[in-house]
């Protein structure tokens, strides 16, 4: 059974091969390679829920602080908008060049939030 810093290590390395990946996708240019559009897609999925299975415990036992709140559903928006975002970059339609700065924009934004999380966490519980 992995204990929490595992899980929260093997999130992060799956979120890094995916942030990776999709630099590798952004150098390779249009057409998108299939084999490696969908493994960055499937490793960003992948990260997202052991992310969401490592918090579950920690944050459900730490007690209701707002910012540790507001800071998760931060965090959640953006990864929101990565999936969103990376949807609609892989259509072959010219899109808005927001889009892709939103794209690129998204995973610092969460990184933060999420790392402002962990360590709201990690002061209010005893579990890490």
């Amino acid at each position: 059974m992995l204990t929490l810093n595992n899980k929260l290590i093997t999130a992060g390395a799956l979120l890094l091969i995916s942030i990776i990946t999709g630099i590798w996708l952004s150098h390779i240019g249009r057409p998108l390679n299939t084999m490696i559009f969908t493994i960055h897609k499937l490793i960003a999925l992948a990260g997202a829920i052991f992310l969401v299975i490592a918090l579950y415990n920690p944050f459900k036992t730490a007690s209701d602080g707002p910012v540790i709140m507001i800071l998760t559903a931060l965090a959640a928006l953006f990864l929101l908008t990565l999936f969103v975002t990376g949807g609609v970059l892989s259509s072959e339609k010219s899109l808005p060049g927001f889009v892709l700065l939103l794209h690129k924009i998204s995973p610092a934004v969460m990184i933060l939030a999420l790392s402002g999380v962990i360590y709201l966490l990690i002061q209010k519980s005893s579990a890490f």
